[in-house]
């Protein structure tokens, strides 16, 4: 059965300040998880699924997207959209596929190491979590990656949440990171430390938290360790 999503398009803002709401329907969306606009296109992500429309007069432009491990398949799901210099770039597991404003494939990068979806571009490169054995240990590692996939700079690293033998943490650390424009902003430590970098991995700045803080945390990380070793 056919299903009309309608959306709510913000079209301008006046000059007093006040918003024009418009309704139209959009036919063929059923599950829609990621909405996304770019220059005079409006995209919609469903699952592994992208259609898009052009805002001038809501047509439908394209309609793409098939999961598999083929030239343009999606693995698992799409994660989320960046545009960037006119292309789209779609991050899914194990790979980054890059296609024009309007869907044409150009190209796609393997990146098999990367934690599913966990890759933002910042710069000409990529920031993204890496997942790595090291004996009977897991890691994550958060580095930048150039346009082909290749380590510019690895960042920081941390014990991964699972190890084998021992489960899940109890604390678990912040593994955050996220990226404006060409700076990589992380969390990426134990101790809560919020770091920047540009975008080939130079560190810009660091803020850590206050003296008592730093050490109500250490006690607490440890106490709650301990605890759940036992």
């Amino acid at each position: 059965m056919k299903r009309v999503l309608l959306l709510g398009c913000l079209l301008a803002v006046s000059i007093s300040g006040l918003c024009e709401v418009r309704t139209f329907p959009v036919d063929g969306i059923v599950k829609p998880e990621q909405v996304y606009v770019s220059g005079e296109r409006l995209y919609i992500v469903e699952r592994v699924k992208i259609t898009i429309y052009s805002l001038e007069d809501i047509s439908e432009v394209a309609s793409f997207g098939k999961e598999g491990e083929g030239p343009g398949e999606i693995r698992n799901r799409i994660f989320a959209l960046y545009f960037r210099e006119g292309e789209m770039i779609v991050p899914s597991a194990g790979k980054i596929t890059f296609l024009t404003a309007d869907g044409a494939l150009t190209r796609e990068i393997a990146m098999p190491v990367l934690r599913s979806g966990d890759i933002c571009p910042v710069g000409k490169n990529f920031a993204g979590l890496r997942f790595q054995v090291e004996g009977k240990s897991f890691f994550l590692e958060l580095a930048v990656f150039d346009s082909r996939g290749r380590i510019v700079r690895r960042l920081k690293r941390i014990h991964d949440d699972f190890q084998p033998g021992k489960g899940m943490r109890a604390f678990i650390p912040p593994t955050a990171f996220d990226v404006s424009g060409n700076t990589v902003i992380s969390t990426f430590r134990e101790d809560f430390v919020v770091t920047a970098f540009d975008a080939v991995g130079n560190e810009r700045f660091t803020i850590r938290p206050p003296v008592l803080f730093t050490f109500a945390g250490d006690t607490l990380y440890q106490l709650v360790e301990d605890s759940y070793e036992t």
